[in-house]
């Protein structure tokens, strides 16, 4: 994602001004392209994060996760099965708190990226 981003931003117009100018290299890639990538990263790593988030929680609801003495909301979902007619509660709650969770990031992640791209313009 980020080579990408990078080789399409060294072909804009500016980019290339700005080297026809003889800046050199190093300015250009801190001045405008890293700039310019850092709300494409920062976006892609929270979404990552939330991702890694529900794939260990999946897995430990299957019990392929984290063993037995370590606790995760997946675990802690797996064992609420058993008692699921008589404590509803133990397993809404940390289902819950994975969405909770999970939308956190993802909203961090955009008030970040729009931050950012608000303090360029």
């Amino acid at each position: 994602l980020i080579r990408s981003e990078v080789l399409s931003l060294k072909e804009r117009e500016y980019v290339q001004y700005a080297r026809f100018l003889g800046i050199p290299s190093g300015k250009i890639l801190f001045s405008h392209i890293f700039p310019s990538i850092l709300p494409t990263t920062i976006t892609a790593s929270t979404a990552a994060i939330a991702s890694s988030i529900m794939v260990e929680s999946a897995l430990s609801f299957l019990g392929r996760g984290i063993s037995a003495p370590m606790s995760s909301w997946g675990s802690l979902l797996q064992n609420a099965q058993k008692f699921l007619q008589k404590a509803p509660h133990m397993a809404i709650l940390p289902g819950i708190l994975i969405i909770i969770t999970v939308l956190s990031f993802h909203q961090w992640g955009e008030a970040l990226r729009e931050s950012l791209l608000l303090e360029r313009e």
